[in-house]
């Protein structure tokens, strides 16, 4: 994560935003009253979803079942119906 003050900021915006949105780079920005953090609308809707999924404890327990399964366990995708 970068780290630049206010004042950076100011003088460089269009350059910090374009970087943060074309790189995915995040961004914390001190100033005199506590720092906050840029990020790409991207990010934040990934980091929502792991929150979504997290908190949904059968879709977790699910999500690490699978994580755990052998792939010789698993069935080829020609074989599923929908």
């Amino acid at each position: 994560m970068k780290n630049i003050s206010l004042s950076y900021l100011d003088n460089n915006l269009d350059e910090v935003l374009e970087n943060v949105i074309r790189n995915e780079e995040k961004v914390r920005i001190k100033t005199e009253n506590g720092n906050l953090i840029a990020l790409s609308e991207q990010e934040y809707n990934g980091l929502l979803a792991t929150i979504e999924l997290s908190n949904n404890f059968n879709l977790k327990e699910k999500i690490l079942k699978g994580k755990n399964t052998r792939v010789d366990d698993c069935i080829n995708i020609d074989e599923i119906k929908l």
